[in-house]
């Protein structure tokens, strides 16, 4: 509580009038130094009560302030939030798109795998037809060996007939014409059976040929 200077001077001034029947001088002396010495600590006082309410009202301002800017914070932080929050989805966005793209990968890693074994797979029957084309060949070649060697039976065949035709325009006797007729038709059956075998050979390599093809090169 401030105590204001003009009743002090009074009270001061009151006792010094009152006072020269029970006061000395020195005391009065004693006493307006004290009252001026007191005047100058109320002035401080004063001067320090100011000055404490200047410094409270810049703190006021100071504590004002720091609330704006945290104020000013708390928005940014929370813009920077939002911020997150929208790059968070941006990437599990992202990282679904990966996923998506690792199993499109794995797909057509498998696809290709697939047609790896496909390519092996025919790559292995076009070997073996190539090894089946050539058994056929050969069986073709042996064939031809063989209607060659057909072709020379005919000859002697024919040769045969005519033999047996000079025979009996020069009177053979029947014995001998049957016996040359049965050597003829012996000969002509071995070499017809042959014939059939082989041809029957051929026929069914052939087909087995087909339908390997057939069944395995697409």
């Amino acid at each position: 509580m401030v105590v204001p200077l003009d009743v002090i001077e009074v009270e001061v001034n009151d006792e010094a009038m009152n006072g020269p029947s029970t006061m000395s001088e020195q005391t009065a002396t004693a006493l307006l130094a004290s009252n001026e010495a007191l005047h100058v600590a109320v002035s401080s006082i004063q001067s320090g009560q100011q000055i404490l309410l200047g410094t409270v009202q810049k703190l006021q301002e100071t504590v004002e302030v720091q609330g704006k800017r945290l104020d000013k914070l708390q928005d940014t932080v929370e813009a920077q939030g939002k911020r997150l929050d929208k790059q968070q989805i941006k990437l599990e966005l992202l990282y679904a798109t990966v996923q998506q793209q690792q199993k499109m990968m794995d797909q057509q890693q498998k696809m290709i795998e697939r047609l790896h074994e496909t390519v092996v797979e025919r790559g292995s029957a076009l070997d073996k037809l190539t090894i089946l084309v050539e058994a056929n060949q050969a069986t073709l070649q042996a064939l031809q060996r063989i209607a060659e060697k057909q072709q020379e039976s005919i000859g002697l065949l024919q040769n045969d007939v005519a033999a047996i035709k000079v025979a009996l325009s020069f009177g053979a006797t029947k014995g001998d014409t049957e016996s040359i007729r049965a050597e003829l038709y012996r000969t002509i059956s071995v070499y017809t059976i042959k014939g059939v075998v082989w041809v029957g050979a051929v026929c069914s390599a052939v087909s087995g040929a087909v339908y390997f093809i057939a069944r395995n090169v697409h």
